[in-house]
């Protein structure tokens, strides 16, 4: 500040005025929010379910065995089939060899007045020695003894031959399948067929062959009924009174080719 004084003007006079110092005191107060943040965690469990699926595969093996030696044409008055006559040359085990082998034409003659082991025989050895056929001999009647037997489902005809006495083998003749009345090495519904058309001709009092005219009593005709015949299995042609062919028999020839023809593996009784 500046006062005139006199002449002089005064200027180094200082006017301090008192100074109030007011002090302010200012209190803060900080407020500490503490926030808590819980953390949920979700644990998701998964389950994985594995399905093993096995396929098993049944293979079924079907073996045919064949044996064709002979061929005869077999004629009926409803249809004409050719058929095939199976005439295996073994012994009555199949465990052994026949010592005694015929010819193929043994079932033909067989049945014939007069026949005589050289007709049929084609070889014949016993303990390493060959025989002729004129050594054998029917046994001590002269005549053919034959034998009709089933082997599983094979019908088979024997005939005994001797040497003097002795038994020395019984090979056989002829053989056909169980129901396989055409002989066609099947039996299917041709055969059932065959045994309707026998029952119906027999059921009126008429004759029936399955085979030719010419082997209408021979051997294969035999084994031909005896086929027929399930029930009974004749071997004289049903001439016994308690046994016959019919639709029965017929009807249990279906049954048998209906399960062989799906794979199975039927068995007569």
């Amino acid at each position: 500040m500046v006062i005139p004084f006199g002449d002089e003007i005064v200027r180094d006079i200082v006017v301090t005025a008192p100074k109030t110092t007011t002090t302010t005191t200012t209190t803060t107060t900080t407020t500490t929010t503490t926030t808590t943040t819980t953390t949920t965690t979700t644990s998701t469990t998964t389950t994985t379910t594995t399905t093993t699926t096995t396929t098993t595969t049944t293979t079924t093996t079907t073996t045919t065995t064949t044996t064709t030696t002979t061929t005869t044409t077999t004629t009926t008055t409803t249809t004409t089939t050719t058929t095939t006559t199976t005439a295996p040359q073994t012994s009555t085990t199949a465990a052994e060899e026949c010592p005694v082998v015929l010819n193929s034409s043994a079932h033909q003659v067989i049945m014939r007045k007069g026949i005589a082991p050289r007709d049929i025989v084609s070889s014949a050895e016993v303990d390493g020695k060959e025989l002729e056929p004129d050594e054998l001999s029917f046994g001590s009647s002269g005549e053919p003894e034959l034998e009709f037997r089933r082997v599983n489902d094979t019908l088979i005809c024997f005939v005994s031959l001797y040497l003097g006495d002795e038994l020395i083998a019984s090979p056989t003749v002829a053989s056909i399948l169980k129901g396989d009345v055409n002989m066609d090495g099947t039996v299917n519904a041709v055969d059932a067929s065959a045994v309707l058309s026998c029952y119906a001709r027999l059921s009126v009092g008429e004759s029936f062959n399955f085979t030719d005219a010419e082997n209408s009593d021979g051997i294969m005709e035999r084994l031909a009924y005896m086929s027929a015949d399930i029930d009974t299995e004749s071997v004289n042609m049903c001439s016994e009174s308690d046994c016959r062919i019919d639709s029965v028999d017929a009807s249990r020839i279906l049954a048998y080719y209906a399960q062989k023809s799906v794979g199975n593996k039927p068995r007569w009784n």
